[in-house]
């Protein structure tokens, strides 16, 4: 179970800001000031979301200094950077082959 409290707190941890972490929750950020908002109040978050923030958990467990949490984050979010650029790629493409077939 995850609260509003200890979603703010993992992410201040990993050194994300909302918007970075909204995006890699798949989320807006509005969503997650709401969430933080809770405070102590249970969050109801979707299996995806619920599995992300065990693995960010159990991750930033594993990266005890302040200095390795960041360049883990660093890489974290580099990845996402690729991985939605190689998204819109793939929407690009599929646009362009669809637009083929017709």
């Amino acid at each position: 179970m995850f609260t509003g409290d200890s979603i703010r707190a993992l992410r201040e941890t990993v050194g994300m800001t909302v918007d970075q972490f909204a995006t890699l929750l798949g989320i807006h950020p509005a969503t997650l000031y709401r969430w933080e908002a809770k405070g102590g109040e249970a969050v109801r978050l979707d299996p995806m979301q619920l599995r992300l923030l065990v693995a960010l958990q159990e991750q930033a467990q594993k990266h005890q200094s302040e200095a390795d949490r960041k360049d883990w984050a660093q890489t974290l979010l580099t990845a996402l950077l690729i991985g939605g650029g190689l998204f819109a790629l793939f929407k690009l493409l599929e646009a362009v082959f669809e637009k083929d077939s017709e």
